[in-house]
């Protein structure tokens, strides 16, 4: 089965919104695809970013010297099984320290 990019997108970025549905201090949040990859095992694999408001500080420095930022990128990846047309793994996702 072929399966477009399209749809791909879309399934993910539906899967996405089913997790953050009851999400109280996530509301409104519209998650941006990062990038696509093709898994050796047909599967797709979709990394999706987000921003995120943080209920607390990372530390005692920034709160004491006023640069706290509420917001933190995070980011999920979404597993795509072309062949039955639906996600089959949604999964937090930390890239390597310097990636952007």
């Amino acid at each position: 089965m072929s399966i477009e990019i399209e749809t791909i997108l879309e399934i993910a970025l539906q899967e996405f919104a089913k997790v953050f549905a009851d999400a109280s201090n996530n509301k409104g949040v519209s998650p941006e695809v990062e990038e696509v990859e093709e898994l050796p095992s047909g599967n797709y694999l979709v990394t999706l970013g987000y921003w995120s408001r943080d209920s607390k500080p990372s530390s005692a420095l920034d709160l004491g010297a006023g640069l706290f930022n509420p917001w933190r990128r995070k980011y999920k990846r979404v597993e795509i099984d072309p062949e039955k047309g639906k996600a089959v793994a949604i999964r937090m996702y930390e890239p390597a320290l310097g990636v952007s």
